[in-house]
């Protein structure tokens, strides 16, 4: 039995001795790294900086330890591309294994569809780093294809599309070496019907006719007037169909300016979509008829028409009309409610015609021609036309009257029946200055003179303003006397001064000479007698200012010193 106990102890210790060996020896076989498990993230975004994916190492259910068990070191893992990882075995492990992962460019993201019109929109998109391009596609998903839409090198893509089409739409971002991204997230964008290009149909004196050219695709019209005070648009009508294509609007105003726009839509999937407002056309309904047209001032070769104001009228178109053609001519236009004929032939009838016009928008509305009216042309005699200036009784006239004592410069206003004179002369060296006033109509007036500083006055009643050919029935004497009825107007040619000048002569009802001298049309010179008169200007025009009464405070009665 002893023997026995002793035989089992040393079998036991043979066992535990033998075991030994087999750990030791098992410890001492080295173990190659690729019979181990490596578990690591395959794919990163590029950032710019190098990348160190981390790695776990098994071997069975054993978790080896980095700088232990073995080592890992990066390369090619900055770029776009595939990175590398080489793992080293350290320790109780051998030889080397190299693991690969992807580098690759963010997909595009947050994608946003703006300024989306009929034939473009606007895509935009968050930057993606390292990207040296980004690609555009349409998606079409019954065909399951990718079309290129545009190639662009910033964040952004101005694309040119189809008007009433939607469109999916994705990016793909490509690096300097042309390396992709994974395509971004679709987003859908429906354009917008084509805008319409409206034009001006016929006008009246309340009413314009719109029309505008058809948009493809189109389900209907709106059609907009626009206040430019407010700046704000009104629609006023919604047209239902696409082959309509015009609207008269009623009920406006003659004369007056009014701006429209129209808008396409368009169903599509259920909702509508409205295209841009077209253009404003700016639209001008007619003016209405001109009325009051008259002649006045009627001469040789010249007369002046006139007519009421229009109401919105930007100007007038001024007409001679032939019976025996039965036709218009336009003679002109004007911009105020009168106009002067010219070069016309003596003693000769003329038959005329206004219409107002309306321009805006570059288009000119024109309302409808005013009643006729016919004048007759006096004889081509320039005597007869300075002496209807005369008898118009509103003229200003500037002359100096030169007799044997010596010449005195004039200048003389009438208006209506009011004169006033103004002469200034020197008389024995002693400068001195006259104003004559005088008031038909009061029949007062008076007459101030200014020489040595002294001022001096005297009231004059009718009988001395006629006297001194003040009154207006004097002045149309003076420079249109009455002729006398047996004697004959003659004409000649005489000099004044080294103008040659045409001359009329006759002999008046006082037994005074009187001669005109006229350079074309234009009476330079009147002599009366011995008494010569020359004219330096004259008007029928007269301004209400030149006739004003002169003040007779701290001046001295003529006939306190007489």
């Amino acid at each position: 039995m002893k023997r026995l106990k002793q035989t089992l102890a040393l079998f036991l210790v043979l066992l535990t001795v033998c075991g030994l060996f087999a750990v030791t020896a098992s410890a001492a076989a080295k173990v190659d790294i690729s019979n181990c498990a490596f578990s690591y993230t395959h794919e990163y975004t590029y950032t710019g900086k190098a990348i160190k994916p981390a790695v776990t190492v098994l071997y069975g259910s054993k978790t080896l330890k980095s700088g232990m068990d073995y080592s890992a070191a990066y390369s090619s893992n900055t770029n776009v591309g595939t990175g590398k990882i080489t793992v080293t075995g350290k320790g109780n492990y051998t030889g080397k294994v190299t693991l690969g992962f992807k580098i690759i460019l963010a997909a595009p993201k947050n994608l946003k569809a703006s300024a989306v019109k009929a034939a473009s929109a606007k895509l935009s998109w968050t930057k993606v780093t390292g990207a040296a391009k980004y690609v555009v596609y349409s998606y079409n998903s019954s065909s399951k294809k990718y079309t290129k839409l545009a190639t662009v090198k910033t964040n952004s893509a101005a694309l040119t599309l189809k008007a009433i089409t939607t469109y999916k739409l994705c990016v793909k971002a490509y690096d300097k070496n042309g390396k992709a991204s994974a395509l971004s997230a679709k987003i859908a964008v429906t354009t917008l019907p084509a805008t319409p290009a409206i034009a001006v149909g016929a006008t009246g004196t309340t009413s314009v006719k719109i029309a505008w050219k058809a948009v493809a695709g189109a389900s209907g019209y709106r059609v907009f007037t626009y206040n430019a005070s407010t700046k704000k648009y009104t629609k006023i009508k919604t047209i239902k169909s696409a082959k309509t294509l015009q609207l008269e609007v009623t009920g406006l105003k003659a004369g007056t300016t009014y701006a429209y726009a129209v808008q396409a839509y368009a169903e599509k999937g259920g909702n509508t979509l409205y295209s841009a407002k077209s253009a404003l056309k700016y639209i001008a309904t007619k003016p209405d008829k001109v009325t009051g047209l008259k002649a006045s001032g009627i001469k040789s070769s010249s007369l002046k028409l006139s007519w009421t104001k229009t109401a919105g009228a930007t100007g007038y178109n001024v007409y001679s009309y032939s019976a025996s053609k039965n036709e218009y001519k336009l003679l002109g236009t004007s911009t105020t409610n009168s106009y002067n004929v010219t070069g016309l032939k003596a003693l000769t009838s003329y038959t005329f015609a206004v219409s107002a016009y309306k321009t805006s928008g570059g288009k000119t509305s024109t309302g409808a021609k005013s009643a006729k009216v016919t004048a007759k042309t006096k004889d081509a005699n320039a005597l007869t036309d300075f002496q209807d200036i005369i008898k118009g009784g509103k003229f200003t006239i500037n002359y100096s009257v030169s007799t044997t004592e010596g010449t005195i410069p004039i200048k003389s206003v009438v208006s209506g029946k009011t004169t006033a004179q103004t002469m200034k002369a020197t008389i024995d060296g002693i400068s001195a200055t006259m104003y004559t006033w005088y008031d038909g109509a009061n029949k007062t007036g008076l007459v101030k003179a200014k020489a040595m500083g002294l001022g001096f006055y005297e009231e004059i009643n009718e009988a001395k303003a006629k006297e001194n050919g003040l009154d207006a029935a004097s002045q149309k004497q003076l420079f249109a006397p009455a002729k006398d009825p047996n004697a004959t107007i003659f004409e000649g040619t005489e000099k004044v001064g080294s103008t040659s000048c045409k001359t009329y002569s006759y002999l008046s009802e006082n037994g005074v000479v009187i001669t005109y001298y006229f350079n074309g049309t234009k009476l330079v010179q009147y002599k009366a007698g011995s008494e010569i008169l020359t004219i330096k200007s004259y008007s029928a025009t007269v301004d209400s200012s030149d006739i004003k009464k002169p003040s007779v405070v701290g001046c001295i009665k003529m006939e306190d010193i007489l």
